[in-house]
């Protein structure tokens, strides 16, 4: 579907989405086409194949201005998206509950997937900027049957999804959610 569109040729990776406020043209000048695009309408698709730190049912939970999307197999698993983006006829969270703060919305949970360590899933995460200006793009992870600390709003306080251990970014200034200090790390197949 995206075949279609200006697309680079060179890859960028990441190890994690934990990106507090920054200006949305960070996005084509990490890319280096910063000379030849504006830094509105963008969308960026990491894939790859990963698999749990441990057997469990698991659930992403994310949120971005304007849009992250997150599947498993080529499933939509969740969708973290301003209200105005109108996603919910792509994607409707079964959880009502509302997740924590998160730059100018709130996370969002996701469907429960089972999964076992050391056997890879697709995982596709797209994260988009409509108009330009801010950006902002969180993507956590929650396992069934854990119990998680609360922040003093009392929503979940969780670990940040990661395949390499990284600095996370950001302060407690109430834009970035609460997230959990965890040695948890998700493996790369591929």
């Amino acid at each position: 579907m995206l075949n279609r569109f200006f697309r680079i040729t060179r890859p960028l990776y990441s190890t994690q989405i934990f990106i507090p406020q920054i200006s949305a043209n960070v996005a084509p000048k990490a890319y280096g086409v910063d000379n030849v695009m504006r830094p509105s309408a963008w969308v960026i698709h990491y894939k790859g194949q990963v698999s749990p730190p441990e057997d469990g049912t698991y659930r992403f939970v994310g949120y971005a201005d304007d849009v992250l999307a997150v599947a498993v197999n080529n499933k939509t698993v969740c969708i973290g998206a301003r209200p105005d983006m109108e996603m919910k006829s792509v994607w409707k969270s079964s959880d009502p509950q509302e997740g924590a703060n998160a730059f100018n919305g709130n996370l969002v949970y996701g469907d429960w997937v089972p999964m076992k360590k050391d056997e890879p899933v697709d995982l596709d995460v797209l994260v988009g900027e409509r108009p330009g200006g801010e950006f902002g793009a969180f993507l956590l992870f929650q396992k069934q049957g854990v119990t998680y600390g609360k922040d003093r709003h009392g929503k979940l306080v969780l670990p940040v999804f990661q395949l390499a251990r990284q600095n996370i970014p950001g302060k407690d200034d109430g834009r970035s959610p609460p997230y959990l200090k965890s040695d948890l790390l998700w493996k790369q197949h591929r």
